[in-house]
């Protein structure tokens, strides 16, 4: 085995090399936070550095740290745009009700049922609801792919819950 790593120039999957593979996957991961295209991405780097795969579990191991870390980079910037303030007002969207048992969020997200003067009227009044929580995330930092995944995640968090709660 040394004599043909030798030969062909290949290393062994080390921590210098694992330090090397979790910074660029760190990158790839800013901008796509999918598991198998960031495994993909891995052997890819190893193979490309003539580097001998590590144990699979190595490499989801070291996938998974740099996709944590992405993560956590990306909400910083998120949270860091953020004010006391608008922290404040987000958490009343989910705790104060506009009626019995419905909350401020669950009213935004009520769609009109009729076209009617009324109706208008209410979107009207959920659009200045929604204009005086004075929110603005700068999103610049964050690559438009990582954003488009943000918002499926959330959709689909929103999509199971709802399915809960019917």
């Amino acid at each position: 085995m040394d004599e043909i790593r030798q030969e062909y120039g290949y290393k062994v999957f080390a921590s210098t090399e694992n330090q090397a593979l979790s910074k660029a996957l760190l990158s790839h991961a800013m901008e796509n936070g999918n598991s198998l295209y960031l495994i993909n991405t891995a052997i890819s780097e190893l193979r490309k550095s003539k580097i001998i795969l590590p144990a699979m579990a190595t490499i989801e191991y070291t996938v998974w740290e740099s996709r944590k870390k992405a993560e956590e980079m990306i909400f910083s910037i998120i949270n860091g745009c953020i004010a006391d303030e608008q922290k404040r007002n987000l958490d009343a969207l989910l705790n104060s009700k506009v009626d019995k048992n419905k909350t401020r969020l669950t009213w935004l997200r009520e769609m009109p049922t009729r076209h009617s003067p009324e109706a208008f009227t209410g979107v009207i009044e959920k659009l200045e609801y929604v204009r005086n929580l004075n929110l603005s995330v700068q999103t610049s930092g964050i690559h438009t792919n990582r954003l488009i995944q943000l918002s499926r995640m959330g959709a689909r968090y929103f999509h199971n819950l709802k399915g809960v709660l019917a």
